[in-house]
């Protein structure tokens, strides 16, 4: 049985291109939340659903390994891995794994909305 414990709430999210939000999930803490669309990556703080991290991945990139499809969370919430699933074709897949590592800091200071992409929380692409 679900239980409802809160109402929806709507936030903004800054979408490069046109597109949607392919896929949203929390760490176990639910603490920290991970939207991707096809070639962004947001980290939000779920509480105040304050934007922390941004991370607009390469066209290159994007042409090589495919777009992003899924999003998990390691156990201690320090790197998430971004994914597409296999295409099977006869030529080719783009059945790349993506690793972010999640550089935590102490100081965080946000003076704009436009600052929120520089903040606390960095992306380091692992490929």
């Amino acid at each position: 049985m679900y239980y409802v414990i809160e109402s929806p709430k709507v936030i903004n999210v800054p979408i490069s291109d046109i597109g949607h939000v392919k896929f949203i999930k929390a760490n176990k803490d639910n603490l920290f939340m991970c939207a991707i669309t096809s070639n962004d990556i947001m980290i939000w703080y779920c509480n105040s659903n304050l934007l922390i991290a941004f991370h607009q991945r390469a066209d290159n990139s994007i042409s090589i390994h495919g777009e992003n499809h899924s999003v998990e969370w390691n156990g201690d919430s320090t790197k998430i891995a971004v994914m597409k699933p296999k295409i099977k074709s006869i030529k080719t897949s783009k059945g790349y794994i993506i690793y972010y590592k999640i550089i935590y800091e102490n100081e965080f200071v946000i003076t704009d909305s436009s600052s929120a992409q520089n903040a606390c929380l960095k992306l380091d692409q692992k490929i």
